[in-house]
């Protein structure tokens, strides 16, 4: 069985792929995760979870890189909320779409990275996109929590993909605007769950043209 490394931003992404990715791999694949460590105590003790500084990402990653039992090294970070040290997010033009603007911090992070193996992965713009694949599961379980119908009915009424759901307000905040004790570890792999990779496939491109880049490396 391959192995694939995964450099995730946090234990919610960690949960994602051991329990919603990882299957859809098997048995030619085995992902990952490794959570990303955002700093170091005085004696040495690595503390995880969320993105700080770009140099931190880049240390994790090249350290992955040097497992040479792995066929591939990738990333499971949010768009939204990157460094401002990240590779070319300064050079990011205003009248780009996400997408592009996706596609291209990608692209200046391999380069930087520099090892053949390593697919770079942002999410448009977090991971919450990925719930909005299927907005009557998403209603659904929120109803489940006590959350009133008039309430939830918004996050139906959202018009854009979920990944053009903008960092403006971004899906996390839409889904806590009307559930206050949403925990994204929790509920938003519960949520994840309900939906399933398949749907997300469908629902999301950009998730999807990573998800077969994956595939296509443990193929080869």
């Amino acid at each position: 069985m391959k192995k694939i490394l995964l450099s995730v931003e946090g234990q919610t992404e960690e949960e994602f792929v051991l329990g919603v990715l990882r299957p859809h791999f098997e048995p030619e694949c085995y992902l990952q995760p490794v959570v990303l460590k955002t700093s170091r105590s005085p004696h040495g003790q690595a503390h995880k979870g969320g993105v700080s500084t770009y140099s931190r990402i880049r240390e994790d990653v090249r350290r992955l890189c040097h497992d040479t039992s792995a066929v591939v090294v990738s990333t499971m970070y949010d768009f939204y909320g990157l460094p401002k040290d990240f590779p070319g997010l300064q050079r990011i033009q205003p009248q780009w779409s996400s997408l592009q603007k996706v596609e291209f911090l990608e692209s200046e992070f391999k380069q930087d990275i520099g090892d053949a193996r390593f697919i770079p992965y942002l999410s448009l713009h977090e991971f919450e996109a990925l719930l909005f694949s299927d907005r009557e599961q998403l209603v659904s379980f929120l109803k489940q929590q006590g959350v009133r119908k008039g309430e939830v009915d918004t996050l139906k009424a959202v018009a854009s993909p979920p990944e053009d759901i903008d960092s403006e307000r971004p899906p996390s905040k839409r889904i806590q605007s009307v559930f206050a004790g949403y925990q994204k570890v929790l509920h938003g792999i519960l949520i994840a769950q309900r939906i399933g990779i398949e749907t997300m496939l469908q629902q999301c491109p950009h998730f999807r043209q990573w998800v077969d880049s994956l595939q296509r490396r443990c193929l080869d």
